[in-house]
């Protein structure tokens, strides 16, 4: 006789106990798990108890979640380790605690999860919830996450060979497409009396791509080169307006960037 897991969508872990899972093929196993599923959030949801009218979704979820634990399917992956007794910096794209987020792995959409990205290792690291006792870092199978949002900062797989990474921002997706990649270097460091290892500052590459071409840029000619004639002038001038050096730009500014030619295009 053997536990049988059954997955749920955000985050959750359901589970049967004594069943016997060799007397079924893999195809009926599958629509088992289902009846299963359909039946328990049924009786669920009729029970008064648990709501005078009509049971919220989460409030399920929260209450087979309290009972049968986290989803095995998300929570799963290499140990985290991170870097300590550093001279300087962090890993970590944003900050070096864990940020409230979501994730789409393996096609499913999980809310509210714990997650932060080491752009030195290019990994996503993702934390237990505190609730189940003990907290674990773990890596994430790169080749199961699709897509996950730092705050507002949105994130997807690389399919692009021309971009040396695993993740990439997307900062925007209209006629034209503005594509981000980070990296930090750990190495030995010296600063006055102190020396040891630690993180360099955030290093980001832009991508543009219009009209299928993807280009790398680094530049403020580069930029105006991937652009259609007639808003070449206007891009110019918005860019002499706002001051800014190109070279330091920073995310926001090139957000802000990317929307405005992109208003162009309408």
């Amino acid at each position: 006789m053997k536990i049988a897991p059954i997955l749920g969508g955000s985050g959750h872990f359901w589970g049967f106990k004594y069943l016997n899972l060799k007397q079924l093929t893999t195809n009926m196993q599958f629509r088992f798990f289902q009846i299963l599923i359909a039946a328990h959030l049924f009786f669920c949801t009729m029970q008064p108890a648990m709501s005078q009218n009509e049971t919220n979704r989460e409030e399920i979820i929260n209450l087979l979640d309290e009972k049968y634990g986290i989803d095995q399917q998300l929570y799963r992956g290499v140990k985290y380790f991170p870097k300590v007794n550093l001279i300087a910096g962090h890993a970590y794209l944003f900050d070096p605690d864990f940020i409230s987020s979501k994730i789409k792995y393996r096609e499913k959409m999980y809310h509210p999860v714990l997650l932060k990205y080491d752009i030195e290792l290019d990994e996503l690291i993702i934390k237990t919830p505190e609730k189940y006792g003990a907290e674990l870092q773990l890596i994430l199978d790169p080749r199961n996450v699709d897509a996950f949002w730092l705050g507002d900062r949105y994130f997807i797989n690389n399919t692009n060979i021309e971009i040396p990474a695993r993740f990439v921002q997307i900062i925007s997706a209209d006629s034209l497409s503005c594509i981000a990649a980070y990296s930090k270097e750990f190495k030995f460091m010296r600063g006055g009396r102190n020396e040891g290892y630690g993180f360099t500052d955030k290093n980001a590459k832009y991508y543009i791509k219009t009209n299928s071409t993807l280009k790398q840029v680094k530049t403020r000619r580069a930029l105006l080169k991937l652009l259609p004639k007639p808003h070449i002038a206007d891009v110019k001038q918005y860019l002499a307006k706002q001051n800014y050096k190109f070279s330091k730009m920073t995310d926001v500014q090139w957000i802000q960037l990317c929307n405005y030619i992109n208003d162009l295009y309408e």
